[in-house]
């Protein structure tokens, strides 16, 4: 085929021969020949790189065989050449997550339901994200309750992997240290934070900075 495309190059010719590999790609995946599948998948990109679907495709087959860094690739050509959608960007969420990026992943859910406000699997990415933060929360509280706000305060770092742009969680973890004694920790904390929000969130964090200092 690719002797015919030099011997008349034209980009209807690319077109048609990386349709046909890109065909072939589909059959042998779903006939669970990924590995040989991925190879004519990527030859159809070569061919026509301008073609979303056949990015999409081979990101389909990187995701069944769980190479997530290869789809997560694959993803960000599909977009580049068609646009961002809701059903990439969750395609990518799935991929982050499967890495451990949960927060990678729920910035791609937030971008799906900026395009469609209602997009179900966002959504539910976003609750479960919620739910998973709100867990960690009440076993940092449980710490507290116990008398050990430092313990409490290490355990908001697991919320703080999931949503690390969190300004009341960021705060609240200062707290804690502030409560467990360690008050140079909960400054560094705070100073850092601050340049970072305006309006309530700022009033937030100088409230902690002034019970940090007393």
């Amino acid at each position: 085929y690719r002797r015919a495309y030099v011997l008349n190059p034209s980009p209807e010719l690319a077109e048609s021969i990386g349709a046909l590999l890109n065909c072939q790609g589909q059959l042998l995946m779903r006939m669970g020949q990924l590995a040989e599948a991925d190879h004519w998948l990527e030859e159809a990109c070569e061919m026509v790189r301008s073609n979303p679907t056949f990015w999409a495709d081979r990101a389909s087959c990187a995701m069944r065989m769980e190479e997530w860094l290869t789809a997560l690739h694959m993803l960000e050509q599909t977009m580049a050449v068609a646009g961002p959608s809701a059903p990439l960007h969750m395609l990518c969420a799935v991929s982050q997550k499967a890495m451990g990026n949960v927060a990678a992943g729920l910035k791609h859910a937030e971008s799906a339901l900026a395009l469609v406000p209602d997009y179900p699997g966002a959504l539910a990415y976003v609750h479960e994200t919620q739910d998973t933060v709100g867990k960690i929360r009440m076993a940092a509280t449980d710490q507290v309750l116990r008398g050990k706000p430092t313990d409490g305060a290490n355990v908001l770092l697991a919320a703080l992997a999931v949503a690390p742009n969190s300004v009341e969680l960021r705060c609240k973890r200062a707290a804690l240290l502030r409560l467990g004694g360690h008050f140079e920790d909960a400054l560094v904390e705070l100073e850092a934070l601050l340049p970072t929000v305006t309006g309530q969130h700022r009033e937030m964090v100088r409230r902690q900075m002034a019970l940090a200092y007393n």
